[in-house]
């Protein structure tokens, strides 16, 4: 284990270890998810905002008096937000309690909608910047929250199907809308979405502890950036996270386009490749993170490890994301997107369930960063992307994606040197002696604030 000076509630802190057997780690799928349902509601509930613009952005647009691509466009500010406040908020997620977390983001989520079916455009860049800032912040919450009720590879899984929630609600909001939206038009949906998160956020105040975090570190704003920069591969594995993520919406945002235009499909086969794909990146994260959190089988037989996931999967991204631009018919494109689909979501199910359990003690500032480094991705992958759509077409919209998918490859082989067998082990924190501290205090100061500005410079 990785020893780095800290503070804690409970000094010296060891995370659990990850070939830990303990009691949690047995539990069923069903008996995780009757613990985590309250939180699974708030994922969902929340979850269910950035489908239903897409749904909808043709009225939407309409409505407004502009185009879908401006309507599509102003979700810059959503990423903008996002990325500002995932790195800014990032150090403070586990400083409040759950429940105040989680309720106060899904009643910003409310306004939110509330905004968007004023139907201006100020209100549809309010509604953008506040869901950006809120799910920077109520996600990667959720998470940790997820991983605090359990020890061992159980956290793992409970942040795993946490993770799998928001594909789920891109397959489920289309037909729970279906009825406000025929009764009141896309304004019905989004009264519908509002109504759900202040319900749901009543029931975290009821449900979620309104005590600070346990077993998490006690420092400082900048001691936190520092503490991450120095955990062993954490720099490696949430810059992979930006890099996956760079690849995955540079590949999804024109997904249903090339469909249309290059197959001349309708909006009914569209649909049904939103729903497959959305469907295999849900059960490839749900098994993805059943499998890597699992115990050793009765005969003894190991369970593939998160890296192993990853080594597997990451260079199968860089192989199939350029396929599904790349096919001459409809159902090749189709196996191409599924097959992309399940590596893209066992390899995000792999990586949360690596950074909850191997950084446990700074969980909150771990998963904010990664909440930030997603939003980085977005926003660039889907800007890459679009160049290379438009100097290219869509051929050189997959010489874009093999370009994207060349990094991740690296930042790979970076984690896996990082994780080599003398560094592996999760986190330890232990507090200094005064005596320690102020002889080092000079020094260590210097070290840390070297350590939190090329952290800052990287994300």
């Amino acid at each position: 284990m990785k020893a780095i000076a800290g503070t804690s509630s409970q000094l010296p802190y060891h995370a659990p270890d990850s070939s830990s057997t303990d009691a949690p780690a047995a539990l069923g799928d069903g008996a995780l998810i009757a613990q985590l349902w309250p939180l699974l509601t708030a994922a969902f509930a929340s979850s269910m905002v950035v489908p239903a613009v897409s749904l909808y952005i043709a009225p939407i647009a309409r409505d407004l008096g502009t185009t879908t691509a401006v309507v599509g466009g102003l979700r810059a500010f959503s990423g903008v937000a996002a990325l500002g406040v995932g790195i800014g908020l990032a150090p403070l997620i586990d400083r409040a309690p759950r429940a105040v977390t989680v309720a106060v983001c899904l009643l910003m989520t409310a306004l939110a909608t509330v905004c968007v079916s004023l139907g201006s455009l100020v209100g549809l860049i309010a509604f953008n910047i506040m869901i950006g800032a809120t799910m920077a912040v109520l996600l990667p919450a959720l998470q940790a929250a997820s991983a605090d009720r359990f020890d061992g590879p159980a956290s793992g899984r409970a942040v795993a199907i946490i993770v799998s929630i928001g594909p789920l609600a891109n397959i489920l909001t289309g037909p729970l809308l279906i009825l406000p939206s025929h009764a009141a038009g896309w304004r019905g949906a989004f009264v519908i979405i509002a109504v759900a998160c202040v319900l749901v956020a009543a029931l975290a105040v009821r449900t979620l502890s309104w005590h600070r975090p346990e077993n998490v570190t006690r420092t400082g704003y900048r001691q936190a950036f520092a503490q991450v920069a120095q955990a062993p591969g954490a720099i490696a594995a949430l810059s992979l996270t930006t890099l996956r993520s760079c690849l995955w919406f540079g590949w999804f945002t024109y997904l249903a386009a090339f469909f249309t235009e290059r197959f001349t499909s309708t909006t009914g086969l569209v649909a049904w490749v939103w729903l497959l794909g959305a469907s295999a990146f849900f059960s490839a994260t749900v098994l993805t993170g059943r499998l890597t959190n699992a115990q050793a089988d009765r005969d003894g037989s190991a369970r593939p490890s998160p890296l192993a996931i990853l080594t597997v999967c990451v260079p199968a991204n860089l192989l199939l994301a350029p396929l599904t631009y790349l096919a001459p018919t409809v159902p090749l494109a189709l196996a191409a997107t599924v097959a992309f689909c399940v590596t893209s979501g066992a390899t995000q199910a792999a990586l949360s369930s690596l950074l909850i359990r191997r950084y446990a003690p700074i969980r909150g500032a771990v998963m904010g960063l990664n909440s930030a480094g997603m939003n980085v991705g977005m926003i660039a992958g889907a800007t890459l992307a679009g160049l290379g759509l438009g100097f290219g077409g869509y051929s050189g919209l997959a010489a874009t994606l093999v370009l994207l998918g060349v990094p991740a490859i690296g930042a790979l082989l970076y984690m896996l040197h990082a994780f080599r067998p003398e560094q592996s082990g999760e986190v330890t924190f232990v507090r200094l002696s005064p005596a320690a501290t102020s002889a080092d205090d000079g020094h260590t100061r210097r070290k840390s604030l070297r350590q939190t500005w090329a952290f800052l410079r990287l994300a």
